[in-house]
């Protein structure tokens, strides 16, 4: 039952990401939603997410396997530097694109865990140990998040 609940979560909010995406106006594209360290636009705010999509997959399906989630040791600001970096110079459609497959491919792998699978726990580096569940969660609420980010900054910016 909870498999079915978190693969309809995960395939509506990432139709919303899309959604939501594709109506951007040129302009919106340009804004500056972080300044903290480094700027992100919302072009590499989608680039993140492509970068957290296939992190989420390789996280759930170690802990899947009895393994033990992300080093203790991993620094997750370098990650995500390191991989919105490499990501960056795709076009916005390539980078909406391999965000709907690679969301395709999370609700694939998630569909094949069983209730078990949900429960197994492993390490995440920013919220510690949690279980697969509460990472698949984790995954769509974390883009929820960005969003509202986005919407926020480009309230505060309409004239």
């Amino acid at each position: 039952m909870e498999t079915t609940h978190l693969i309809k979560r995960l395939k509506d909010e990432g139709q919303k990401v899309t959604d939501f995406l594709i109506q951007l106006d040129e302009h919106t594209w340009d804004a500056e939603i972080y300044t903290e360290n480094e700027v992100w636009k919302v072009h590499q705010i989608l680039a993140h997410f492509v970068s957290i999509e296939r992190a989420f997959q390789w996280l759930t399906a170690d802990i899947v396997s009895g393994g033990r989630g992300a080093p203790e040791d991993f620094d997750l600001d370098r990650f995500n530097h390191e991989q919105v970096r490499e990501l960056q110079s795709s076009s916005r459609q390539e980078l909406i694109d391999t965000f709907s497959t690679e969301r395709v491919a999370t609700i694939e792998q998630a569909s094949q865990y069983s209730n078990e699978d949900l429960m197994k726990e492993g390490n995440h580096p920013w919220f510690g140990q949690v279980s697969v569940s509460t990472l698949l969660k984790l995954l769509y609420r974390h883009n929820r998040l960005h969003l509202r980010d986005i919407r926020r900054n480009l309230s505060a910016h309409i004239p």
